[in-house]
């Protein structure tokens, strides 16, 4: 992602939390706040409510969900290949939302308001007031059914994500179904549980549960040849490696190799001088030792090359 989309991308975020607090807050504040109050107010307090206090907030509940869409769809297209499924199942159902209030909610609430007008102004309520009413009703508590999942498939996202969303298709089809078939409850169903503040707030804990089993227990595993670790071949030998051999001897590296000691010579294998010779070898030249043996008393001296012959003896 280039430094350009990432600025896109985070400016896009921060649009994304400024107009989903403002859409979401005030989704809570009509089920939970005003709808109890309509419940127990006056006629006359009723009315004022309806033609002054909602249509300001119906303003900014319905622009807020505009805007929430528009930043989202950027960040998606930002993102691009990688959305999580998650994101995806976080998107489809903020979508459907996004439909109940422009389709479903806000049409109906303008009856609604329209009809009280003219009962403030003297007149009589529309007729299509009561068939309205229950209409925005169901189509807002199916949105704050949604709510709940949606924002921690959201969070989800970016801190825990299950994976891409074509990893895990068999739990995505069961994720959809479900939101499906109860959207279409939105439109052509009646509110069961949801028509209490406490039982919508369970449901959608309850729904927020159920999606999440389905993609939990759906998810592939990691595959064999993923799950085993690699093998490390071991060497053949505990010698060391081919290409850092041990020297022969005790030498250092690129030293001259020691010569072998000769038994016969008795040379200094530590000197550079020629050997020397054996003991009872004469060393030529060597002045300081006599080069004829010592004549021992069982030997006669030798003749002198220098002495006459001896004639021999002559006969008797």
């Amino acid at each position: 992602m280039t430094m350009t989309m990432a600025i896109i991308d985070y400016l896009a975020k921060w649009g994304h939390f400024l107009f989903g607090i403002t859409w979401i807050g005030l989704l809570y504040y009509f089920n939970f706040v005003q709808t109890e109050y309509f419940k127990e107010a006056d006629p006359d307090a009723r009315t004022d409510a309806f033609t002054k206090l909602a249509p300001r907030a119906l303003w900014w509940f319905r622009w807020g969900a505009m805007f929430t869409l528009l930043t989202g769809l950027i960040m998606l297209w930002v993102r691009g290949a990688g959305i999580t499924v998650d994101a995806l199942v976080g998107s489809v159902m903020a979508i459907l939302m996004f439909l109940n209030v422009w389709l479903i909610i806000w049409p109906n609430q303008k009856i609604l308001i329209a009809s009280n007008e003219q009962l403030k102004a003297g007149g009589s309520a529309l007729p299509e007031a009561a068939a309205a009413a229950p209409k925005a009703a169901l189509a807002s508590r199916t949105n704050t059914l949604f709510s709940i999942p949606m924002l921690y498939f959201m969070g989800s996202s970016a801190h825990l994500p299950n994976g891409p969303f074509d990893g895990n298709m068999t739990g995505l089809v069961i994720v959809l179904i479900i939101v499906a078939v109860l959207e279409l409850n939105a439109i052509f169903g009646k509110p069961g549980p949801m028509a209490t503040v406490k039982g919508v707030i369970t449901s959608g804990f309850v729904l927020w549960a159920v999606l999440l089993g389905a993609l939990l227990v759906t998810t592939p595993g990691p595959s064999s040849a993923e799950a085993a670790p690699a093998e490390v071949p071991m060497p053949a030998d505990d010698s060391m490696p081919a290409d850092d051999p041990m020297p022969a001897d005790d030498s250092m590296p690129g030293d001259e190799p020691m010569p072998a000691d000769d038994p016969m010579s008795g040379d200094d294998p530590m000197s550079g001088d020629e050997p020397m010779a054996p003991m009872d070898a004469p060393t030529p030249g060597d002045s300081g030792m006599s080069t004829e043996p010592t004549p021992s008393a069982d030997m006669e001296p030798a003749a002198s090359p220098n002495a006459a012959p001896e004639m021999p003896a002559a006969a008797a």
